[in-house]
């Protein structure tokens, strides 16, 4: 945790005289006490007791710093749970939020430490609530009794919190998973999208509930769907039945659904190739967002897609080829494989320029691997486009000819 000014006291000062500063009738040099005796640590019972009587200080800065030092303590600071419980209901925002971070940094599952914590997850201020998210998670499974409230939070309307509590639910209750597997079939719309939502934040720990996030990949309601990709990606993405029921979703009838699921393949790296039939129809997707995700994603997929992409170059659709031509120029010529010389020395003879001079380039970036190509280069160095002719002379310099 970080202080409110940076640590700089004299070396001459004892703990013994932090702990006499504390009792000071200065509120700033009972404030500069807390916060030296915080980065001095529990070396007695006696500075844990001070900082404790200090929770209840007379001026809100110190009764704030007093917190973050036991806070920093951990552990070694937990006969101060109740006190600082009690700090969770302060008039004063700030200080509520020092309290509750505390409790977590301590990580005493005391009852009325999670009692308070769950009564913070109501605060009407955004970061206590936040913060009381991550100290029930910190608190884990002996914070068990937190779950309905937390199950509460995941309606907050703060996205970051609701990921907060989500993160919250699978650390005190792994079975919360199972719970929320089957709120994926909910009747109402809004526990059903809360559900994916909250198994998405949850990453790894929901792996068990693939499957039936697949399944909910044909819900009804678009919102639903969108959420059921958006946990898909975040849980199992690594694998080729999840990247398989993604690309289906490409030619989902709502274009959110395509905007989420194009944007979600975009993150699967070399994975996304199982999905490449269906990432080159989405070159011709109506909107550019899934267009550019699209093309996005199949550059990086390198040199395994070139050979469908100088396929998709003859469509007869105007954004195949234009998503094809961009792709390709994403790719650059180098790292081509030799195999592709053969498809690539065709592609000379193309009707569109761009592709045949992009051939001539890859062409000329394998050197003399290329030599198989050098008939069709030489012709193509008469080619009626200047660009063409270029790259194909120096292909031809590069294969040795």
């Amino acid at each position: 945790m970080q202080s409110l000014a940076p640590a700089v006291f004299s070396k001459q000062q004892t703990t013994k005289q932090w702990l006499e500063a504390l009792a000071d009738s200065r509120p700033l040099k009972r404030w500069r006490a807390a916060l030296a005796l915080g980065q001095i640590g529990p070396e007695s019972k006696k500075i844990v007791e001070s900082l404790q009587k200090s929770l209840e200080d007379g001026n809100e800065l110190v009764r704030r710093q007093a917190a973050e030092s036991l806070g920093r303590m951990g552990a070694r600071a937990k006969n101060a749970v109740p006190s600082l419980c009690r700090l969770t209901r302060e008039p004063r925002d700030f200080i509520r939020q020092q309290a509750v971070r505390a409790l977590g940094a301590i990580g005493e599952a005391h009852p009325e430490a999670v009692s308070a914590l769950s009564h913070a997850l109501k605060d009407p201020v955004k970061f206590v609530r936040l913060h009381a998210c991550e100290a029930l998670q910190r608190l884990g499974n002996g914070a068990a009794k937190a779950q309905h409230a937390l199950l509460d939070a995941l309606r907050d309307p703060e996205e970051d919190v609701r990921a907060a509590a989500a993160r919250a639910l699978a650390a005190v209750d792994p079975k919360v998973i199972a719970v929320l597997k089957k709120t994926l079939a909910h009747a109402e719309e809004d526990m059903r999208s809360g559900a994916a939502f909250a198994l998405g934040e949850m990453g790894d720990m929901a792996r068990q509930a693939v499957a039936a996030l697949r399944t909910a990949l044909r819900d009804k309601k678009p919102g639903v769907r969108c959420r059921v990709v958006q946990a898909l990606s975040q849980v199992d993405l690594a694998s080729t039945g999840t990247i398989a029921a993604l690309a289906k979703m490409l030619a989902d009838r709502s274009l959110e659904v395509r905007r989420q699921t194009a944007e979600a393949l975009s993150q699967a790296g070399p994975r996304a190739r199982a999905a490449l039939p269906q990432l080159l129809r989405a070159f011709q997707d109506a909107d550019d967002q899934v267009r550019s995700w699209a093309v996005l994603t199949v550059s990086g997929l390198g040199a395994h897609a070139i050979p469908e992409l100088l396929k998709t170059l003859k469509s007869k659709n105007d954004h195949a080829r234009s998503g094809a031509a961009q792709a390709l120029e994403e790719i650059g010529a180098q790292g081509i494989a030799p195999t592709l010389v053969p498809l690539l020395s065709k592609a000379l003879t193309n009707a569109d320029a761009f592709v045949r001079s992009w051939s001539a380039r890859a062409l000329a970036s394998l050197g003399p691997k290329a030599k198989k190509a050098a008939p069709a280069l030489k012709k193509a160095t008469a080619d009626k486009n200047e660009d063409v002719r270029l790259w194909a002379r120096k292909a031809l310099d590069a294969v040795g000819m």
